[in-house]
Protein backbone atom coordinates (compact mmCIF):
# COMPACT_ATOMS: atom_id res chain seq x y z
CA UNK A 1 0.00 0.00 0.00
CA UNK A 2 1.39 3.26 -0.93
CA UNK A 3 0.08 6.36 1.45
CA UNK A 4 1.53 9.71 -0.40
CA UNK A 5 2.12 12.99 1.55
CA UNK A 6 4.44 15.28 0.50
CA UNK A 7 6.21 11.99 -1.63
CA UNK A 8 6.22 10.05 1.36
CA UNK A 9 5.33 6.00 0.81
CA UNK A 10 4.91 3.89 3.31
CA UNK A 11 3.99 0.08 3.98
CA UNK A 12 4.57 -2.88 1.45
CA UNK A 13 1.73 -4.57 -0.93
CA UNK A 14 -0.51 -7.27 0.01
CA UNK A 15 -0.67 -10.87 -1.10
CA UNK A 16 -4.11 -13.33 -0.79
CA UNK A 17 -5.88 -15.93 -1.98
CA UNK A 18 -8.62 -15.89 -4.63
CA UNK A 19 -11.74 -14.14 -3.53
CA UNK A 20 -14.02 -17.28 -4.38
CA UNK A 21 -11.98 -19.45 -2.29
CA UNK A 22 -12.23 -16.59 0.34
CA UNK A 23 -15.98 -16.99 0.25
CA UNK A 24 -15.93 -21.07 0.21
CA UNK A 25 -13.56 -21.43 3.52
CA UNK A 26 -16.04 -18.51 5.68
CA UNK A 27 -18.48 -20.83 4.23
CA UNK A 28 -16.77 -23.83 6.26
CA UNK A 29 -15.89 -22.22 9.23
CA UNK A 30 -19.97 -21.15 9.34
CA UNK A 31 -20.59 -24.83 9.30
CA UNK A 32 -18.16 -25.89 11.95
CA UNK A 33 -19.56 -23.65 14.66
CA UNK A 34 -20.56 -25.14 18.02
CA UNK A 35 -24.00 -25.04 18.18
CA UNK A 36 -26.56 -26.27 20.49
CA UNK A 37 -29.73 -26.37 18.88
CA UNK A 38 -31.39 -22.98 19.24
CA UNK A 39 -24.66 8.44 -6.69
CA UNK A 40 -23.49 11.90 -8.23
CA UNK A 41 -21.27 14.23 -6.08
CA UNK A 42 -22.83 17.91 -6.55
CA UNK A 43 -21.09 21.06 -5.18
CA UNK A 44 -23.57 22.24 -2.41
CA UNK A 45 -25.54 19.14 -3.05
CA UNK A 46 -23.66 16.11 -1.02
CA UNK A 47 -25.86 12.73 -1.90
CA UNK A 48 -25.16 9.48 0.08
CA UNK A 49 -25.90 6.08 -0.94
CA UNK A 50 -28.17 4.21 0.69
CA UNK A 51 -26.14 1.92 2.22
CA UNK A 52 -23.31 4.07 3.85
CA UNK A 53 -23.51 6.87 6.55
CA UNK A 54 -21.52 9.78 6.84
CA UNK A 55 -18.72 10.06 9.64
CA UNK A 56 -20.82 12.51 11.10
CA UNK A 57 -23.94 10.74 11.32
CA UNK A 58 -23.37 6.97 12.09
CA UNK A 59 -25.98 6.48 14.52
CA UNK A 60 -27.90 3.56 15.74
CA UNK A 61 -30.97 1.79 13.59
CA UNK A 62 -34.21 0.65 14.30
CA UNK A 63 -34.53 -3.46 14.40
CA UNK A 64 -37.11 -4.35 11.16
CA UNK A 65 -36.63 -8.09 11.75
CA UNK A 66 -38.72 -10.22 14.95
CA UNK A 67 -36.29 -12.02 17.23
CA UNK A 68 -37.74 -15.75 15.46
CA UNK A 69 -36.87 -14.66 12.05
CA UNK A 70 -33.04 -14.00 12.64
CA UNK A 71 -32.95 -17.22 14.84
CA UNK A 72 -34.69 -19.11 12.16
CA UNK A 73 -32.07 -17.98 9.82
CA UNK A 74 -28.85 -19.05 11.87
CA UNK A 75 -30.27 -22.33 12.31
CA UNK A 76 -31.67 -23.23 9.25
CA UNK A 77 -28.47 -21.66 7.30
CA UNK A 78 -25.72 -23.68 9.90
CA UNK A 79 -28.16 -26.82 9.43
CA UNK A 80 -27.69 -26.50 5.94
CA UNK A 81 -24.09 -25.84 5.85
CA UNK A 82 -23.37 -28.61 8.25
CA UNK A 83 -25.30 -31.10 6.02
CA UNK A 84 -22.16 -29.66 3.39
CA UNK A 85 -25.67 -27.46 1.17
CA UNK A 86 -25.28 -24.26 -0.05
CA UNK A 87 -28.43 -22.05 1.15
CA UNK A 88 -30.82 -20.76 -1.12
CA UNK A 89 -30.05 -16.89 -1.89
CA UNK A 90 -33.40 -15.89 -0.27
CA UNK A 91 -32.32 -17.88 2.69
CA UNK A 92 -28.81 -16.62 2.68
CA UNK A 93 -30.18 -13.00 2.25
CA UNK A 94 -32.28 -13.07 5.26
CA UNK A 95 -29.46 -14.90 7.07
CA UNK A 96 -27.26 -11.47 6.19
CA UNK A 97 -30.20 -8.90 6.85
CA UNK A 98 -30.49 -10.83 10.67
CA UNK A 99 -26.49 -10.07 11.43
CA UNK A 100 -27.20 -6.30 10.05
CA UNK A 101 -30.21 -6.00 12.29
CA UNK A 102 -30.84 -3.09 14.52
CA UNK A 103 -27.03 -1.68 14.01
CA UNK A 104 -25.78 -0.44 17.78
CA UNK A 105 -22.85 2.18 17.52
CA UNK A 106 -21.63 3.07 21.15
CA UNK A 107 -21.14 6.39 22.16
CA UNK A 108 -21.90 9.36 20.39
CA UNK A 109 -19.42 12.16 19.02
CA UNK A 110 -18.55 14.14 22.18
CA UNK A 111 -19.15 11.87 24.24
CA UNK A 112 -16.56 9.98 26.33
CA UNK A 113 -15.90 5.92 26.03
CA UNK A 114 -15.57 3.73 28.50
CA UNK A 115 -12.55 2.81 30.31
CA UNK A 116 -11.34 -0.22 29.94
CA UNK A 117 -7.72 -2.48 30.43
CA UNK A 118 -7.25 -5.60 28.14
CA UNK A 119 -4.84 -8.30 27.12
CA UNK A 120 -2.75 -7.63 24.08
CA UNK A 121 -1.82 -10.63 21.28
CA UNK A 122 1.17 -10.75 22.93
CA UNK A 123 -0.37 -11.10 27.03
CA UNK A 124 0.33 -7.79 27.57
CA UNK A 125 -2.48 -5.41 29.75
CA UNK A 126 -3.10 -2.18 27.87
CA UNK A 127 -5.82 0.82 29.25
CA UNK A 128 -7.13 2.98 26.94
CA UNK A 129 -5.18 6.08 28.49
CA UNK A 130 -1.39 4.01 27.56
CA UNK A 131 -3.12 3.35 24.01
CA UNK A 132 -3.44 6.96 23.42
CA UNK A 133 -1.17 8.74 20.69
CA UNK A 134 -0.53 12.60 21.31
CA UNK A 135 -3.36 13.09 19.19
CA UNK A 136 -5.70 10.33 20.16
CA UNK A 137 -6.41 6.62 19.19
CA UNK A 138 -8.19 5.36 16.25
CA UNK A 139 -9.98 2.64 17.48
CA UNK A 140 -11.56 -0.38 15.63
CA UNK A 141 -14.25 -2.89 16.80
CA UNK A 142 -14.05 -6.02 14.78
CA UNK A 143 -16.32 -9.17 14.93
CA UNK A 144 -13.16 -11.70 14.18
CA UNK A 145 -9.34 -12.08 12.99
CA UNK A 146 -10.01 -15.70 13.01
CA UNK A 147 -13.30 -16.55 11.22
CA UNK A 148 -14.33 -13.06 9.02
CA UNK A 149 -12.54 -12.20 5.90
CA UNK A 150 -14.16 -8.96 5.77
CA UNK A 151 -12.56 -8.17 9.86
CA UNK A 152 -9.18 -9.90 8.59
CA UNK A 153 -8.88 -7.52 5.69
CA UNK A 154 -10.10 -4.13 7.86
CA UNK A 155 -7.36 -5.68 10.29
CA UNK A 156 -4.55 -6.02 7.37
CA UNK A 157 -5.32 -1.85 5.95
CA UNK A 158 -5.35 -0.96 9.39
CA UNK A 159 -1.80 -1.87 9.93
CA UNK A 160 -1.05 -0.67 6.35
CA UNK A 161 -1.97 2.82 7.60
CA UNK A 162 -0.11 2.26 11.18
CA UNK A 163 2.70 3.67 10.34
CA UNK A 164 1.34 7.18 8.76
CA UNK A 165 -1.08 7.10 11.82
CA UNK A 166 1.36 7.32 14.13
CA UNK A 167 3.40 10.07 12.40
CA UNK A 168 0.07 12.50 12.64
CA UNK A 169 0.18 11.58 16.22
CA UNK A 170 -2.80 8.83 16.78
CA UNK A 171 -2.25 5.19 17.72
CA UNK A 172 -4.20 2.31 16.07
CA UNK A 173 -5.57 -0.37 18.03
CA UNK A 174 -8.75 -2.88 17.48
CA UNK A 175 -10.34 -4.96 19.84
CA UNK A 176 -12.10 -8.34 18.90
CA UNK A 177 -13.75 -10.70 21.32
CA UNK A 178 -10.93 -13.51 19.69
CA UNK A 179 -8.69 -15.15 22.22
CA UNK A 180 -4.92 -13.94 22.87
CA UNK A 181 -3.85 -17.00 20.97
CA UNK A 182 -5.96 -16.44 18.07
CA UNK A 183 -4.65 -12.76 17.93
CA UNK A 184 -1.26 -13.83 18.59
CA UNK A 185 -1.44 -16.33 15.36
CA UNK A 186 -2.92 -13.40 12.85
CA UNK A 187 -0.63 -10.95 14.21
CA UNK A 188 2.77 -13.17 13.89
CA UNK A 189 1.27 -14.07 9.65
CA UNK A 190 0.47 -10.56 9.32
CA UNK A 191 3.08 -8.62 10.94
CA UNK A 192 0.56 -6.41 12.86
CA UNK A 193 2.24 -3.70 14.88
CA UNK A 194 -0.60 -2.06 16.43
CA UNK A 195 -2.25 -3.49 19.78
CA UNK A 196 -4.86 -6.33 19.22
CA UNK A 197 -6.95 -6.59 21.98
CA UNK A 198 -8.48 -9.41 23.51
CA UNK A 199 -12.05 -8.82 24.95
CA UNK A 200 -12.98 -12.91 26.04
CA UNK A 201 -16.58 -12.57 27.31
CA UNK A 202 -17.07 -9.48 25.39
CA UNK A 203 -16.90 -6.87 28.36
CA UNK A 204 -15.55 -4.18 26.49
CA UNK A 205 -18.06 -4.65 23.88
CA UNK A 206 -21.36 -4.74 26.11
CA UNK A 207 -19.59 -1.60 27.65
CA UNK A 208 -19.61 0.45 24.34
CA UNK A 209 -23.12 -0.95 23.62
CA UNK A 210 -22.31 -2.54 20.35
CA UNK A 211 -23.11 -6.17 21.54
CA UNK A 212 -25.06 -7.57 18.22
CA UNK A 213 -27.37 -9.69 20.24
CA UNK A 214 -29.01 -10.72 16.60
CA UNK A 215 -26.84 -13.45 17.15
CA UNK A 216 -28.52 -16.79 18.98
CA UNK A 217 -26.70 -17.33 23.07
CA UNK A 218 -26.04 -20.58 22.15
CA UNK A 219 -24.32 -20.58 18.90
CA UNK A 220 -21.28 -19.82 20.83
CA UNK A 221 -18.50 -19.61 17.97
CA UNK A 222 -20.16 -15.92 17.00
CA UNK A 223 -22.48 -15.39 20.14
CA UNK A 224 -20.39 -12.28 21.34
CA UNK A 225 -19.38 -10.41 18.17
CA UNK A 226 -19.71 -6.24 17.80
CA UNK A 227 -21.50 -4.63 15.45
CA UNK A 228 -18.02 -3.26 13.74
CA UNK A 229 -17.20 0.32 13.37
CA UNK A 230 -14.49 2.63 14.44
CA UNK A 231 -13.58 5.41 16.89
CA UNK A 232 -11.64 8.54 16.69
CA UNK A 233 -10.75 9.05 20.11
CA UNK A 234 -9.55 12.32 21.67
CA UNK A 235 -6.63 12.27 24.10
CA UNK A 236 -9.09 12.83 27.00
CA UNK A 237 -11.34 10.04 26.19
CA UNK A 238 -13.99 12.01 24.10
CA UNK A 239 -15.37 10.45 20.71
CA UNK A 240 -14.17 12.76 18.10
CA UNK A 241 -15.62 10.87 15.06
CA UNK A 242 -17.03 7.25 14.66
CA UNK A 243 -18.16 4.87 11.38
CA UNK A 244 -20.26 2.37 11.21
CA UNK A 245 -21.75 0.88 7.91
CA UNK A 246 -25.29 -0.77 8.10
CA UNK A 247 -23.63 -4.08 6.58
CA UNK A 248 -20.84 -6.01 7.86
CA UNK A 249 -19.64 -7.06 4.00
CA UNK A 250 -18.72 -3.04 3.94
CA UNK A 251 -16.15 -1.62 6.19
CA UNK A 252 -14.26 2.08 7.24
CA UNK A 253 -10.77 2.38 6.50
CA UNK A 254 -7.88 4.17 8.19
CA UNK A 255 -6.69 5.29 4.67
CA UNK A 256 -9.88 7.65 5.08
CA UNK A 257 -9.33 9.09 8.49
CA UNK A 258 -5.64 9.64 7.45
CA UNK A 259 -7.01 11.71 4.18
CA UNK A 260 -9.70 13.32 5.48
CA UNK A 261 -7.99 14.80 8.54
CA UNK A 262 -4.63 14.64 8.05
CA UNK A 263 -4.36 15.31 3.88
CA UNK A 264 -2.62 11.88 3.87
CA UNK A 265 -3.79 10.58 0.48
CA UNK A 266 -2.66 7.05 -1.64
CA UNK A 267 -3.58 8.41 -5.45
CA UNK A 268 -4.33 11.95 -7.77
CA UNK A 269 -5.32 12.32 -11.15
CA UNK A 270 -4.93 16.54 -11.86
CA UNK A 271 -6.96 17.92 -15.00
CA UNK A 272 -6.45 21.41 -16.21
CA UNK A 273 -9.49 23.11 -18.99
CA UNK A 274 -8.45 26.54 -19.40
CA UNK A 275 -8.88 28.52 -16.37
CA UNK A 276 -9.89 25.67 -13.89
CA UNK A 277 -7.48 23.12 -12.69
CA UNK A 278 -8.20 20.40 -9.99
CA UNK A 279 -6.94 17.12 -8.38
CA UNK A 280 -8.81 14.19 -7.42
CA UNK A 281 -7.28 12.14 -4.87
CA UNK A 282 -8.63 8.90 -3.08
CA UNK A 283 -7.00 7.28 0.16
CA UNK A 284 -5.49 4.83 -1.12
CA UNK A 285 -4.42 2.54 -4.03
CA UNK A 286 -4.88 -0.82 -2.82
CA UNK A 287 -8.24 -1.90 -1.37
CA UNK A 288 -10.63 -4.84 -1.33
CA UNK A 289 -14.17 -4.75 -2.35
CA UNK A 290 -16.45 -3.65 0.10
CA UNK A 291 -14.03 -0.81 2.23
CA UNK A 292 -15.05 2.63 1.79
CA UNK A 293 -12.18 5.06 0.56
CA UNK A 294 -12.17 9.17 1.38
CA UNK A 295 -11.95 11.47 -1.63
CA UNK A 296 -10.88 14.50 -2.30
CA UNK A 297 -10.81 17.60 -4.40
CA UNK A 298 -8.44 20.56 -4.64
CA UNK A 299 -9.78 23.18 -6.85
CA UNK A 300 -8.23 26.31 -8.52
CA UNK A 301 -10.09 28.64 -10.18
CA UNK A 302 -7.57 31.57 -11.73
CA UNK A 303 -8.22 35.13 -10.80
CA UNK A 304 -11.24 36.87 -12.47
CA UNK A 305 -12.85 33.90 -13.19
CA UNK A 306 -15.78 31.52 -10.93
CA UNK A 307 -17.27 27.90 -11.40
CA UNK A 308 -20.61 27.03 -10.06
CA UNK A 309 -22.10 25.86 -7.23
CA UNK A 310 -26.48 25.00 -6.36
CA UNK A 311 -28.92 25.54 -7.06
CA UNK A 312 -28.55 27.26 -10.47
CA UNK A 313 -31.29 28.10 -13.14
CA UNK A 314 -31.15 25.44 -15.61
CA UNK A 315 -29.15 27.33 -18.38
CA UNK A 316 -26.18 26.94 -15.73
CA UNK A 317 -23.93 24.61 -15.11
CA UNK A 318 -23.52 22.94 -11.48
CA UNK A 319 -19.62 22.21 -10.68
CA UNK A 320 -20.16 18.27 -10.30
CA UNK A 321 -17.65 15.49 -9.86
CA UNK A 322 -18.89 11.68 -10.74
CA UNK A 323 -17.48 8.76 -10.24
CA UNK A 324 -17.74 5.84 -12.89
CA UNK A 325 -20.38 3.04 -11.33
CA UNK A 326 -17.83 0.16 -12.42
CA UNK A 327 -16.34 0.07 -9.15
CA UNK A 328 -18.23 2.43 -6.94
CA UNK A 329 -21.46 1.19 -4.92
CA UNK A 330 -22.50 4.74 -3.43
CA UNK A 331 -20.54 8.08 -3.14
CA UNK A 332 -20.71 11.64 -1.49
CA UNK A 333 -18.84 14.44 -1.66
CA UNK A 334 -19.36 17.47 0.74
CA UNK A 335 -18.78 20.92 -1.13
CA UNK A 336 -17.80 23.98 1.59
CA UNK A 337 -20.06 26.80 1.14
CA UNK A 338 -20.22 28.71 -2.42
CA UNK A 339 -20.04 32.78 -2.34
CA UNK A 340 -23.38 35.01 -3.76
CA UNK A 341 -22.41 36.59 -6.96
CA UNK A 342 -24.76 39.09 -7.82
CA UNK A 343 -25.02 39.52 -11.50
CA UNK A 344 -26.38 43.33 -12.18
CA UNK A 345 -27.19 43.27 -15.59
CA UNK A 346 -29.05 39.83 -15.69
CA UNK A 347 -30.80 40.76 -12.26
CA UNK A 348 -29.55 37.63 -10.24
CA UNK A 349 -27.15 36.11 -7.70
CA UNK A 350 -26.64 32.60 -8.10
CA UNK A 351 -23.83 30.69 -6.19
CA UNK A 352 -20.24 30.65 -6.91
CA UNK A 353 -16.45 29.75 -6.24
CA UNK A 354 -13.13 31.60 -6.55
CA UNK A 355 -9.76 30.88 -5.88
CA UNK A 356 -8.67 27.50 -3.99
CA UNK A 357 -11.14 25.19 -2.58
CA UNK A 358 -11.59 22.24 -1.30
CA UNK A 359 -14.19 19.32 -1.91
CA UNK A 360 -13.92 16.18 1.17
CA UNK A 361 -16.47 12.97 1.18
CA UNK A 362 -15.72 9.08 0.31
CA UNK A 363 -16.61 6.12 -2.00
CA UNK A 364 -17.95 2.31 -0.77
CA UNK A 365 -16.49 0.01 -2.76
CA UNK A 366 -18.44 -2.54 -4.53
CA UNK A 367 -18.37 -5.92 -2.57
CA UNK A 368 -17.48 -8.49 -3.76
CA UNK A 369 -15.18 -7.19 -6.82
CA UNK A 370 -12.75 -9.81 -8.51
CA UNK A 371 -9.00 -8.79 -7.76
CA UNK A 372 -6.72 -6.93 -9.94
CA UNK A 373 -5.77 -3.97 -10.96
CA UNK A 374 -8.30 -1.40 -12.37
CA UNK A 375 -8.67 2.49 -13.43
CA UNK A 376 -10.93 4.37 -10.83
CA UNK A 377 -12.44 6.60 -13.29
CA UNK A 378 -15.04 9.67 -13.23
CA UNK A 379 -15.82 12.98 -14.75
CA UNK A 380 -15.51 16.51 -13.48
CA UNK A 381 -18.29 18.78 -14.72
CA UNK A 382 -17.85 22.90 -14.42
CA UNK A 383 -19.08 25.81 -16.09
CA UNK A 384 -16.10 29.06 -15.93
CA UNK A 385 -17.77 32.96 -16.09
CA UNK A 386 -16.10 36.06 -15.53
CA UNK A 387 -17.68 39.14 -15.03
CA UNK A 388 -18.43 39.40 -19.21
CA UNK A 389 -18.60 35.41 -20.29
CA UNK A 390 -19.38 32.30 -19.68
CA UNK A 391 -17.72 29.57 -21.66
CA UNK A 392 -19.30 26.18 -22.44
CA UNK A 393 -19.87 24.07 -20.19
CA UNK A 394 -17.24 20.89 -19.50
CA UNK A 395 -16.90 17.59 -18.50
CA UNK A 396 -13.50 16.32 -17.97
CA UNK A 397 -12.72 12.52 -17.32
CA UNK A 398 -9.92 11.63 -14.84
CA UNK A 399 -9.08 8.12 -14.12
CA UNK A 400 -6.67 6.64 -10.96
CA UNK A 401 -4.90 3.57 -10.75
CA UNK A 402 -6.54 1.24 -8.29
CA UNK A 403 -5.56 -2.61 -7.11
CA UNK A 404 -8.16 -4.63 -5.45
CA UNK A 405 -6.73 -7.31 -3.60
CA UNK A 406 -8.34 -10.68 -2.29
CA UNK A 407 -9.92 -10.75 1.18
CA UNK A 408 -7.15 -11.76 3.83
CA UNK A 409 -6.91 -15.42 4.58
CA UNK A 410 -7.05 -16.77 7.81
CA UNK A 411 -4.06 -17.17 9.56
CA UNK A 412 -2.46 -21.11 9.19
CA UNK A 413 -2.72 -22.92 12.69
CA UNK A 414 -0.02 -24.45 13.74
Amino acid sequence: MRKVSTGALVGKPREGWALIFMKAAFATLLAQATFVPQPLLAADQPQTGKNSINTNESSDRASTMDSATKSNAFREVLKQMGAGQKPEPKLWSTFVAAQNDGLKTGPKIGEKVPDFTLADQDGKQRSLHELMGSKGLLLIFSRSADWCPFCRSQLVELQESAEALRRNGINPASITYDSQEVLRRFSDTYHVSYPMLSDKGSVVIRKFGILNTNVPPDVTRFYGMPFPGQYLIEPDGTVKDKLFLPDFEERPTASEVLLKDFGVGGSSSAIKAQDVKAKVIISDTQSYGGHRLGVMVAFEVAPGWHIYGSPLPPEYRVTRVKFSTDLVQSQTLKFPASTPLKLEALGQTLPVYHGSFKAVGHILLKQPLPPGDYKLSGTIEFQECNDNECKIPQSVPFALPLKIDPLVPAAPKA
